[in-house]
């Protein structure tokens, strides 16, 4: 049996959980529509040297600016809930694998501190997710974005295209909601 989720329904757990907890829910209600955002990238991305990651498709978005693939600028201040989801491996030039990936959070141009996480690759032909997630305070004009290094210059965030009858597999998965 195969598992898939859709961002409506992690979104709709995510408010079940909530209000669960008595915390405000992210639902969209009448004259107040959700602010989220919920991008990926259909492109591989490796870098020895540190980038930001291209999140070039617009898979859901409301009240959340997006002018370019590297970044989103907040248009409400408020807590948000971020996910991001990298799919890490090797490309198809490495020989060999045996070194690590590392993603951050950048926020208006800077590293935010704590935010790293790091996935070690030891075949390379396997792919593994490196998730972050965490609640922060934003204003109105942050911009956020993700970073990302390798040890080695083949490895990083891997796009799987669909194969028959599947989904084609997102190099990144960024989520982003106003609490």
């Amino acid at each position: 049996m195969k598992l898939m989720l859709s961002f409506r329904s992690i979104l709709g757990a995510l408010t079940l959980l909530l209000a669960t907890c008595g915390l405000s829910s992210i639902q969209a209600a009448e004259g107040n529509p959700s602010v989220y955002a919920q991008l990926s990238s259909s492109k591989t991305q490796v870098s020895k040297e540190p980038q930001l990651v291209a999140m070039g498709n617009e898979d859901g978005i409301s009240g959340i600016d997006h002018p370019s693939p590297e970044k989103v600028v907040i248009k409400q201040s408020g807590n948000y809930f971020l996910m991001v989801a990298g799919q890490i491996g090797a490309d198809k030039s490495a020989k060999e694998a045996g070194g690590y990936v590392d993603m951050w959070l950048v926020q208006n141009g800077k590293v935010v501190e704590n935010s790293g996480v790091r996935q070690f690759v030891e075949q390379k032909d396997s792919t593994s997710v490196l998730i972050f997630q965490g609640v922060t305070a934003l204003k109105a004009g942050d911009t956020i974005s993700i970073g990302y290094a390798a040890s080695k210059p083949s490895l990083g965030l891997i796009f799987t295209p669909a194969p028959a009858k599947e989904s084609a597999i997102a190099s990144i998965v960024f989520s982003l909601f106003k609490l």
